[in-house]
């Protein structure tokens, strides 16, 4: 008889926030947090050498972006997980970016 226990999740209630969204939240654009990226303020996730997203477990809060010189809205955070802007609703053309499809 085989052991039949469901498998672990490898990382739990973890999402991926699309760049163009934070970037939209936080008021900054894509060239600014890819420079926070490379002061390592925030992780980007990569996709054919190309950023993509970042884990929304690991976002870091307004005060964090305050001390890198970024003034971004104090309740950002709360603007990616609850009032998400209507067009930011995959569209086929994202596929690829979301899905994975090519």
């Amino acid at each position: 008889m085989t052991d039949r226990r469901p498998r672990k999740k490898l990382l739990p209630a973890t999402g991926v926030v699309l760049v163009h969204d934070l970037c939209r939240a936080a008021g900054i654009d894509q060239q600014r947090l890819l420079e926070l990226a490379e002061a390592d303020v925030v992780f980007l996730l990569h996709r054919r050498g190309e950023p993509f997203g970042l884990l929304d477990d690991r976002l870091p809060s307004a005060a964090e972006l305050g001390e890198a010189g970024v003034d971004v809205p104090e309740d950002y955070l709360g603007r990616l997980r609850h009032d998400l802007p209507e067009d930011a609703t995959p569209q086929s053309e994202d596929a690829s970016w979301t899905m994975g499809w090519d």
